[in-house]
């Protein structure tokens, strides 16, 4: 008996009843089966067919030291990142856990259009994103999400204490920021950002559990549309990231409750950044 099929990145699997049960990496993928209800994206450098050097995507990423313009997003969702320009391009780096390495002066990947509006009427987003961080400066971003004009929806970077990482949430533009903050210890981490818009909380994790931080937001309601809205990796300035990697991430965003689709990616992340 046949259960729900699944395509992301080419791939389809089938959950069936009475065979072989989905593995870790196939269950991530099917909760974007349904876009309807679960909008974000998947973003995996270690996977080296997502990685192109132009934005077109005529020219793959093939080894170690490629400059990386395009990154596709995997959930079938087409939040695919950019960068604006052959400058701002971040570096591809080979090994047991590939990464992303900003390039030191100028590095900037930007969500083209298809992605952006994903954390609209949204009653949870969660944001799980692998960094490795030692020598990033002060008041940079590593994930900045844009509400209308340029207050932030939700980000994930350093303020004036570059030991520490911070996160701003707000539901609607004129919200006063609600921030948390944990210390950045050296070494790859997994960083979740969790925004229950609905249950007006908010939180800041690292390794998935290792250290929280939650506070409430002004209200409970769910998240409004911007009038526009931008999502950046690495944020707009590229300099001060000096070493920063990114390593993969997933974004998750939905009406419905999300928690219960949390462990897997936690799990799934976590085992491909071999933390």
């Amino acid at each position: 008996m046949a259960g729900v099929s699944i395509v992301a990145k080419d791939k389809a699997f089938a959950n069936v009843i009475g065979r072989r049960p989905l593995t870790l990496e196939q269950r991530v993928f099917d909760v974007f089966n349904d876009r309807r209800a679960f909008r974000g994206a998947i973003y995996a450098p270690w996977d080296i067919s997502t990685l192109f050097q132009d934005e077109a995507g005529a020219v793959p990423v093939t080894a170690d030291g490629d400059p990386v313009r395009l990154m596709l997003d995997l959930s079938g969702n087409g939040a695919h990142f950019v960068a604006p320009s052959d400058a701002a391009r971040p570096i591809y780096k080979a090994g047991a856990q590939p990464y992303l390495q900003a390039n030191g002066t100028s590095s900037d990947m930007r969500m083209v259009p298809a992605g952006l509006g994903m954390t609209s009427f949204k009653n949870q987003v969660s944001v799980s994103m692998g960094f490795l961080t030692d020598s990033i400066a002060t008041f940079r971003h590593l994930l900045y999400i844009r509400s209308s004009s340029n207050t932030p929806r939700i980000t994930l970077g350093t303020g004036a204490d570059a030991a520490q990482l911070r996160t701003f949430v707000r539901r609607k533009w004129d919200d006063a920021d609600t921030e948390l903050t944990l210390p950045k210890p050296s070494g790859i981490h997994l960083w979740k950002v969790f925004a229950d818009f609905a249950g007006g909380a908010a939180s800041l994790t690292r390794g998935v559990t290792a250290a929280s931080d939650t506070e409430s937001l002004p209200a409970a309601q769910i998240s409004e549309n911007p009038a526009s809205l931008g999502v950046y990796l690495f944020s707009f300035a590229g300099t001060g990231y000096g070493a920063c990697r990114f390593y993969g991430g997933v974004i998750l965003a939905s009406e419905q409750d999300v928690a219960p689709y949390q462990a897997d990616i936690d799990a799934y992340l976590a085992e491909k950044l071999g933390i």
